[in-house]
């Protein structure tokens, strides 16, 4: 009769269209959450669901504004707040069909513990919305359900996959448009590295530093055997990277072709229109896509026409051919429990199992334990591709061999466990020189690492020069591990570096007008400083170089071509913008570079592809504002007994409201390269919280 009770109480405060769960109504009542002195939330309940119900809340007191995008976009949604931007996510959302995907997938795709705990999580969510009805964007976008739930999270993947890039190319008729993304570092020790017997781990993304993209923060501990701290994405249900008492591990960008195009050979017989598969026609099944826009402040219906196929989604490019997309995350929502059993992993085997679920839709990985265990895997879902074919160009729809329905599996993967050396990394770099040479897989092993799934070759700055730096030591104290994540120096050589020779051999006699721009560039020592002119000239420098190429991160791989004359003309506009905006081309780096959030503005100590990263393009004031970066950043050390230290720090603070205090209140750690410590222990929690509260 309770349990009753509390599901009617909760039937009426999410209104007359509430969900009815399969599960157990969540009482929140049980739902303890404490905040440290920085405001992260520390999350305890009996119950997983319980908990996943309090993550959603904090999560929702601190950014529910943020959460929204996520929720809304998942929904087909997000063109009525945001317009047309937000309609072309929309299209997207709509065009692969995630609600008929999830609708067929979700049943027999998560054990009945899990889809408890996302009923949790959705419970939660539908509460704090029903509770702050003024904060939700669309009023009568909640309460939602667990498969709508799960329909953001499946975006998430195919955007992960890079799908929505193919989707542009094809509307566009520019299907060789050149693709950028940023990326992350990792590295973890063994007792074979460091001087205390200890194994270590830094985890830090370099993710957009606000948005949807951006990192939330949280723990999650329950009676049932959760005990988790990390980061998360907005709206997120589980922890993606962080660490256990027993063990920890975290992620980067991996550039693997995961996605595929096929060309479709049409024909129209009156209205209908077929297409050509193994030599069969077969109907092109038509989708209607109705968005909801809002323009001018009204909302307008746009219908929109696309079409599917057993390849999948099908799309009419500008010369009105047909192409189908088809990637991995289409046809696989296991990502959420594959968090949810890492999570709850208590060794090594149990972890590797749920890495087994291939969920997840790429990044390399990177796991430490207390046993002394280090691991890296090169993850993703692969296609199981048949060998001969160029699958970075469109296909023959008509080929069945170009049609693939499986994925390579996690054995196969490129992968390294407990190097004798004692170390693995990753800064985006080649999945074959992720430890020392002795223990990295084989990359002219063709069979077991086919050429198809565009394994990376290649190596960037970042790479080089933590490979600079592990020759420092024989062994490393946690002070020298934790220094190499916070090194800001350029390696002693390398691609991009061989590429700007030419810039340093300028004749700056020729040039008068940008003579002593040329000057700093040749002089400077490659090592940021904040008080570096010479920084400051080349990062101005290298940002109008890359806008004006459209040159993406890879350039970093591969170096760039640059002719005297172009070198000459992004100098020119280097001064340009710095005489225009701040009347002296005398600036420094930590005046002209800033990471800014409201009314608060500090240093930039990054530098585009250093260990030590920041992006950053000009504001309206031209300041070169910092936009991605340290996203999160985490170090942790593990013995024999488990956890010994935990700290992590984000670049602006825990919450998204100005008139927060957490709202940058963490800005000076990432200016000072310090972090914040992270409680296990709840007694030590409870001496360094600023509250503590139960949910209603």
């Amino acid at each position: 009769m309770q349990n009753l009770f509390r599901f009617l109480s909760f039937c009426l405060l999410v209104g007359s269209s509430a969900i009815i769960y399969a599960h157990q109504p969540v009482d929140p009542t049980q739902i303890q959450i404490v905040r440290d002195t920085y405001g992260t939330p520390y999350i305890y309940a009996p119950t997983d669901a319980q908990v996943a119900y309090g993550l959603a809340w904090a999560n929702a007191e601190d950014a529910f504004d943020v959460m929204q995008e996520t929720v809304l976009t998942g929904l087909g949604r997000y063109g009525e707040v945001k317009g047309v931007d937000g309609a072309k996510r929309d299209f997207l959302v709509k065009s692969l069909q995630l609600k008929e995907r999830v609708d067929t997938l979700y049943e027999n795709s998560f054990s009945e513990a899990y889809k408890a705990y996302l009923e949790g999580y959705v419970q939660g969510l539908n509460a704090y919305a029903a509770s702050h009805p003024t904060e939700c964007l669309l009023k009568d976008a909640f309460p939602i359900t667990v498969k709508q739930y799960v329909q953001g999270t499946m975006f998430i993947c195919c955007y992960m996959q890079y799908i929505q890039k193919d989707v542009e190319r094809i509307l566009k008729g520019k299907y060789d448009a050149p693709m950028s993304h940023q990326g992350s570092n990792f590295y973890g020790f063994t007792s074979a590295k460091t001087t205390d017997g200890s194994s270590y781990m830094c985890a830090n993304p370099h993710q957009p530093l606000e948005g949807p993209f951006s990192w939330y923060e949280a723990h999650l501990k329950s009676d049932e055997g959760l005990d988790v701290h990390g980061c998360l994405f907005f709206a997120g249900a589980s922890i993606a990277i962080g660490n256990t008492p027993n063990l920890g591990w975290t992620m980067t960008f991996n550039s693997l072709d995961l996605t595929d195009v096929y060309e479709l050979t049409t024909r129209t017989v009156g209205k209908k229109i077929y297409y050509q598969f193994n030599n069969e026609w077969y109907p092109l099944h038509e989708v209607d896509i109705a968005l909801k826009v809002k323009i001018a402040g009204s909302l307008i219906t746009i219908h929109k026409k696309t079409f599917t196929s057993i390849h999948g989604p099908v799309y009419t490019s500008k010369n009105g051919n047909y192409y189908a997309v088809r990637c991995g995350a289409l046809f696989n929502v296991k990502a959420n429990e594959q968090l949810y059993q890492m999570n709850k992993a208590q060794n090594f085997d149990q972890w590797y199992k749920a890495i087994e679920l291939q969920g997840l839709p790429r990044y390399n990985i990177m796991y430490v334990d207390k046993e002394d265990h280090l691991m890296y895997l090169d993850n993703a879902q692969i296609p199981q591709r048949t060998k001969g074919f160029n699958y970075t160009k469109p296909l023959d729809a008509n080929n069945p061999n170009c049609l693939w329905n499986s994925f390579i599996p996690v054995a196969q993967l490129p992968q390294v466990k407990d190097p004798a050396c004692g170390y693995v990394f990753n800064t985006n770099n080649s999945e074959f020189t992720c430890t020392c040479a002795a223990d990295m897989p084989d990359s002219t092993d063709h069979i077991k690492y086919p050429r198809e799934a565009a394994y990376r070759i290649t190596e960037n700055n970042r790479s080089i020069r933590f490979m600079e730096l592990i020759q420092a030591h024989p062994k490393f104290d946690y002070t020298q591990f934790k220094n190499i994540k916070y090194d800001a120096s350029y390696p002693s050589s390398g691609a991009f570096l061989r590429s700007i020779i030419p810039m340093l051999a300028l004749d700056k006699t020729k040039y008068p007008d940008v003579a002593y721009e040329i000057e700093q560039l040749q002089t400077w020592n490659k090592v940021l400083d904040t008080n570096s002119i010479a920084a400051a000239i080349s990062i101005s420098t290298f940002h109008f170089m890359f806008e004006d190429k459209h040159y993406g991160s890879n350039i970093f791989l591969t170096g760039i071509s640059c002719t005297e004359a172009e070198w000459i003309k992004y100098i020119r506009m280097t001064k340009a913008h710095l005489m225009k905006y701040f009347h002296t081309d005398h600036i420094t780096y930590g005046t002209l570079c800033r990471q800014i959030r409201g009314t608060v503005s500090t240093p930039s100590v990054g530098f585009p592809d250093m260990l030590q990263a920041s992006y950053s393009k000009p504001n309206k004031e031209g300041i070169f504002q910092a936009y991605i970066g340290d996203s999160y950043l985490q170090f942790a050390s593990f013995n024999k007994t488990g956890i010994q230290s935990c700290e992590s720090m984000l670049p602006f603070g825990i919450s998204s409201h100005p008139s927060s205090k957490h709202y940058t209140d963490q800005m000076n750690l990432y200016v000072t390269k310090n972090c914040k410590p992270v409680y296990f222990n709840k007694d030590d929690l409870l001496k360094h919280s600023e509250q503590n509260y139960f949910l209603k």
